[in-house]
């Protein structure tokens, strides 16, 4: 009798667990202090939300406004918190190992949810410190990015920018597809004691307010990505300049710079990595990034999403039909897509089919959100509202980190063409 009268109490234990009102508000694992970190950031996001918005309504450089949230940012250790301890930072390698990148996603797609444009400003600076780090050359990182971490912590503006993109080497340089017959124009020769840098890179995510720049460059143009070496430029070093800040449709609050290399000498204890090792880094460092950008826009989309409801019980929509099958459809839309960057997310090192397909679906699916949401909510969304802001924002997430076009592509190759038709397995 006392084994049956246990039996049914755990039977009921267990039914209780499975409750789904439980289950709504259960995350994954992550322990207390990284679960702090994401709200941190939500409410440092609510904090400079006048700020993004008075870089997104100004008729002149945002800039200022940047510096200013850049500043806090530091202060706060919003640019420190995923730099490791042995390169000044205060991550640990641990959580990397044990969450892979799923806390970094979940503090992106926090700031996200105010605006995309202030996560990207935010994640451009860890984009370009990633090649730094995944070179793994620990005394090296440190050299270079803990006096940057110091100059952070005190209110200074000292973040990285990562620039690979040039004029005539866009996306088929983000990915092996394009990348056979892409040719990058910045070179780079061999001189005594380092190199001598010459090109132009173009929209460089906070170029103009970067300390330390990665970029890339070739030893000869003629070999292709087998040339491809990574160096840690200064901004300060003679021969940069930064030749104009675009003026963007949306993210307006993360300015995006085009930058000039003239001769410029770059010693080489600032080479990233070994020579012609430039490939394998921008490869690792853009699978790990793309399943960040994926959640960068659906954190804008849930906001969105919000208006939505919010719009369309004010006007007592909600009880129709046709109306609910539509906020269901794009409920699901985002849940599915959600699941997919966290897949991808938690997988260190990354793998760059699932990386890819996590940052076209879930960018498409933002975007996809945003557009039903301004014919839902009708012309007052149209005017100056946040979800018109939102919409501008989230449709720069399709086409950086490689178009969304180019991860299809590669994906399909990797996965389909000349191989037999099966299942990936990744998921």
């Amino acid at each position: 009798m006392a084994v049956t009268q246990w039996s049914a109490a755990l039977g009921q234990w267990m039914l209780n667990r499975l409750e789904p009102e439980r289950a709504l508000h259960q995350r994954a694992a992550l322990p207390r202090r990284l679960k702090t970190m994401v709200e941190d950031a939500r409410a440092f996001a609510r904090e400079v939300a006048p700020l993004v918005e008075h870089a997104d309504r100004s008729h002149e450089e945002s800039t200022p406004f940047a510096k200013e949230i850049l500043a806090r940012a530091g202060k706060r250790g919003l640019l420190t918190q995923f730099i490791p301890r042995w390169a000044g930072g205060d991550g640990w390698l641990r959580d990397t190992q044990r969450f892979g990148h799923l806390p970094m996603l979940e503090v992106i797609e926090a700031l996200a949810e105010t605006s995309p444009g202030l996560a990207t400003l935010i994640g451009a600076h860890y984009l370009g410190a990633m090649p730094i780090l995944l070179s793994f050359d620990l005394a090296q990182a440190r050299r270079l990015l803990a006096p940057l971490c110091a100059r952070s912590r005190q209110g200074e503006v000292a973040i990285c920018a990562f620039a690979i993109t040039e004029p005539e080497a866009g996306s088929d340089v983000e990915d092996e597809v394009g990348a056979r017959t892409a040719r990058l124009r910045t070179t780079a020769r061999k001189v005594a004691g380092g190199y001598r840098l010459s090109g132009r890179k173009c929209f460089i995510s906070g170029g103009n307010l970067a300390q330390l720049i990665t970029v890339f460059a070739t030893l000869d143009p003629q070999r292709g990505t087998q040339a491809w070496t990574c160096f840690a430029v200064r901004r300060d070093s003679p021969g940069v300049e930064i030749s104009h800040v675009e003026d963007k449709m949306g993210q307006r609050v993360s300015p995006t710079a085009e930058i000039l290399f003239d001769d410029v000498f770059v010693p080489e204890t600032h080479r990233v990595g070994a020579e012609c090792n430039g490939w394998r880094l921008n490869r690792l460092t853009l699978d790990t990034s793309r399943p960040l950008v994926g959640a960068l826009a659906l954190g804008g989309a849930r906001r969105v999403l919000d208006h939505v409801l919010e719009h369309l019980h004010r006007r007592g929509d909600l009880g129709q039909r046709d109306v609910a099958h539509e906020v269901a459809e794009l409920i699901g839309r985002y849940a599915a897509a959600h699941a997919l960057t966290r897949r991808a997310a938690e997988r260190f090192p990354p793998l760059p089919d699932l990386s890819a397909m996590a940052k076209f679906v879930a960018t498409d699916t933002a975007m996809y959100i945003a557009s039903r949401a301004l014919d839902l909510v009708g012309v007052e969304a149209a005017s100056a509202s946040e979800v018109e802001r939102l919409y501008r924002d989230i449709r720069l997430t399709q086409i950086y980190e490689g178009t969304n076009e180019i991860n299809r592509f590669a994906v399909f190759e990797r996965t389909v063409q000349g191989r037999p038709l099966s299942w990936p397995q990744f998921v």
